[in-house]
């Protein structure tokens, strides 16, 4: 029984001794990191600080130093993505809050107020009595309210040019028939006149031909008409 205590006792040195070593590599790089941000070097922060990552993951202390680090640097999203993994990993409300207010912050410098109205009202549920998370809510607000109504502007602007366009469409292709196609001369005659081709011709003259004979007769025989209504009527003798 001794042996076999014995033996996993030893088991359990050599899983949580990798962690503890882990976890005093992790904090020296979070010192590290500390020291680099207090100094303003936020790139070399934010190494020190993935570093930490690294040794132990999931650290929301480290989480949210790595965020602030990429704020610093203008990187919101990334920022963002690490005050949010924060904000879940954080047990105390203080640090919710904080966590929540940043990433309120960082959503303020993306314009994407909505996000941000939301992240300063989590935080304040948090800690209420925060000055600089109310101070930011009304500013977030303020700016969603303004973004809000450009965009209905914008519709509305969109709307009103709508008819414009859809008559330039219904227009368009009428112009381009009137256009003669590339290679092509435009007909010298009547507006959609169509060109005939040589059986055509054929036809259409010998129907003139026929129409001109015909023509001619009814002429001849209307002037023998005349004629014979010219021509007095022969009497009738009468033998008595």
């Amino acid at each position: 029984m001794k042996h076999t205590f014995f033996r996993n006792s030893l088991i359990s040195l050599a899983v949580v001794l990798p962690a503890l070593l882990n976890a005093q590599q992790a904090h020296k790089f979070l010192l590290k990191g500390d020291q680099f941000y207090d100094r303003e070097n936020y790139k070399a922060a934010e190494e020190q600080y993935l570093s930490a990552e690294k040794a132990t993951p999931g650290n929301p202390s480290t989480a949210y130093n790595l965020g602030n680090a990429l704020y610093q640097q203008g990187k919101w999203e990334e920022a963002a993505k690490q005050f949010e993994s924060a904000s879940g990993g954080f047990k105390s409300p203080d640090q919710k809050a904080d966590a929540l207010h940043n990433l309120g912050n960082a959503r303020l410098q993306q314009q994407q107020y909505e996000a941000a109205v939301n992240a300063y009202k989590q935080s304040l549920r948090y800690l209420p009595d925060n000055p600089d998370a109310r101070k930011n809510l009304q500013l977030a607000l303020k700016k969603l309210k303004k973004q809000q109504q450009e965009q209905q502007d914008r519709q509305q602007q969109e709307q009103q040019n709508q008819p414009q366009e859809q008559q330039d469409q219904q227009n368009q292709p009428q112009d381009e028939e009137q256009m003669p196609r590339e290679g092509q001369k435009p007909d010298s005659g009547q507006t959609g006149a169509k060109k005939q081709t040589p059986e055509q011709k054929s036809r259409e003259e010998a129907r003139r031909l026929l129409e001109t004979a015909i023509e001619s007769e009814d002429q001849r025989n209307a002037r023998k008409y005349r004629t014979a209504r010219q021509k007095p009527a022969s009497q009738t003798k009468k033998d008595w």
